[in-house]
C-alpha cells in the first residue's frame, strides 16, 4: 500500500511541476507584430560604483511612474507597459522615466534616462537609474 502512495505522489508531483512554467524564466505575454520588438525596463540605482537592481516593492513607494519614449532622436510620446513589457517599432529610442510621490499631482520625486536598440522580433532590456 505504502508503494501505492508513493507511486501516486511522484505521479502528481510531476503533473504539478511539469503544467508550471518556470518563476525563473521571464516570457513576454505580447506578441510583437512584424517589425517591432519588445522592451523591459529594470530599475536601479548607483550606491557608490556599483549598481544596485531595485526590488518592485521599493519603487511602490511611487504613486505614478511615467514613461516617455523618443524614437530616433525624436518627439517624446508617453506610452503604457502592458504586463510589464512595451512593444515597440524596431529602432533606437531614449527612454525617460519620471516618478512621482503624490497621485494627481506634478510633485516630481526622481528621474531617469537610458538609451537602447529594439530589434525587430527580439526583447530588450533597459537599465534605467531613478535618481532624485
Amino acid at each position: 500500500m505504502n508503494k501505492l502512495y508513493a507511486f501516486l505522489f511522484s505521479l502528481l508531483a510531476a503533473l504539478a511541476v511539469s503544467g508550471c512554467s518556470s518563476p525563473l524564466t521571464q516570457q513576454s505575454d505580447a506578441v510583437p507584430a512584424s517589425g517591432t520588438g519588445t522592451a523591459r525596463v529594470n530599475f536601479s540605482r548607483s550606491e557608490a560604483r556599483t549598481i544596485v537592481p531595485i526590488p518592485p516593492a521599493e519603487l511602490s513607494v511611487f504613486d505614478r511612474l511615467e514613461y516617455r519614449f523618443a524614437k530616433d532622436g525624436g518627439a517624446e510620446a508617453a506610452e503604457t507597459p502592458q504586463n510589464g513589457v512595451f512593444v515597440l517599432d524596431a529602432g533606437s529610442y531614449t527612454l525617460t522615466v519620471n516618478a512621482y510621490m503624490s497621485a494627481g499631482t506634478d510633485q516630481l520625486a526622481a528621474s531617469g534616462t537610458a538609451g537602447f536598440t529594439v530589434t525587430a522580433g527580439a526583447d530588450a532590456s533597459v537599465s534605467l537609474t531613478l535618481q532624485p
